[in-house]
């Protein structure tokens, strides 16, 4: 099933980028000095930032920053 972006975040799934690339793994919608910002991670590192003290931090650390205007589609892998 094909989702809209808004529905996705911190979910399993994969993405197609403008680019025509497609990518497996998790955006990750956080707040960043008050602004939202988009982070990717692959799902293997879901359990690590979930059960982080500092989930922010993790996943600044372990994602790469996203422009979520880049995503045209999603499709949620989640079971």
């Amino acid at each position: 099933m094909i989702t809209l972006k808004g529905h996705i975040f911190n979910e399993h799934c994969r993405f197609k980028l403008k680019s025509g690339k497609e990518v497996y793994g998790i955006i990750w919608q956080v707040s960043v000095e008050d602004s939202p910002a988009y982070f990717f991670t692959s799902a293997s590192q879901k359990v690590k930032i979930e059960t982080s003290e500092n989930r922010l931090e993790m996943i600044q650390e372990l994602g790469f920053k996203l422009d979520i205007n880049d995503v045209v589609m999603s499709e949620n892998l989640a079971s």
